[in-house]
């Protein structure tokens, strides 16, 4: 009995072959497919790697400086568009559209507080000493 297997494909009482998932797959040698070394599976094309540290961090460093959000925003939507045509590393989708997310709400502080500023400093000069004596 040597060189038997007892989990490969045997025919069922119909006559076709029952399908057994403990068998090997037709044409499959048993043993490793791959030299030692080797990656297991072939890469198919080379993906630029993903930026999703780099937009998150320009995002939320953006607080203090809205122009880096505005850049994060930017590289944030060129690099979603290049991660679902499979040109980028898709594995920090998620967070590059969490970055993206960010840098929008970032933004969003800083066009609310333009105005907020722009009225603090109008009530400052004009509520001054200086300005009632004119």
């Amino acid at each position: 009995m040597s060189g038997h297997n007892p989990y490969q494909q045997r025919p069922n009482s119909y006559g076709a072959p029952q399908h057994n998932p403990y068998g090997n797959a037709p044409g499959v040698q048993p043993g490793y497919p791959q030299q030692y070394g080797q990656p297991m599976y072939p890469q198919q094309a080379y993906v630029k790697p993903h930026r999703a540290g780099t937009v998150k961090l320009m995002a939320w460093i953006g607080i203090f400086m809205w122009i880096l959000a505005l850049i994060a925003l930017i590289f944030a939507n060129q690099d979603l568009g290049e991660m679902r045509r499979g040109a980028m590393d898709a594995s920090g989708y998620a967070e590059t559209e969490g970055a993206k997310k960010v840098a929008i709400g970032v933004l969003i502080f800083h066009a609310c507080m333009i105005p907020l500023v722009m009225i603090f400093y109008f009530w400052l000069a004009f509520s001054s000493s200086s300005f009632r004596r004119l």
